[in-house]
């Protein structure tokens, strides 16, 4: 079976991104670096956390704004875990 086309994640952090003006930095999932983005759109995680996970689609990058992520912090790390969206790493939702 043929993958779709696409790149994986650690394809997309060793192309340099920066120097396009895309920082980007790995805070945590080492474990997903060969997961494939699939997708040229980003899904946006605000709906999803608030529990409306109908219009999430796999193969696209998740985008953590500085709300989302403010918002994570005000929780309890168990409460941040129980936020994940379906299929996501729990671990990127813990406090480092």
């Amino acid at each position: 079976m043929s993958l779709p086309p696409g790149v994986t994640v650690a394809g997309l952090l060793s192309s340099r991104p920066g120097a396009f003006g895309l920082p980007l930095e790995l805070l945590a999932g080492r474990d997903g670096l060969d997961r494939v983005i699939t997708s040229p759109h980003i899904q946006k995680t605000g709906l999803a956390l608030a529990g409306f996970h109908e219009y999430l689609k796999p193969g696209r990058v998740l985008i953590f704004g500085e709300s989302e992520i403010r918002y994570l912090e005000s929780l309890e790390p168990a409460a941040r875990v129980g936020r994940a969206a379906p299929g996501a790493d729990a671990s990127i939702f813990r406090a480092s």
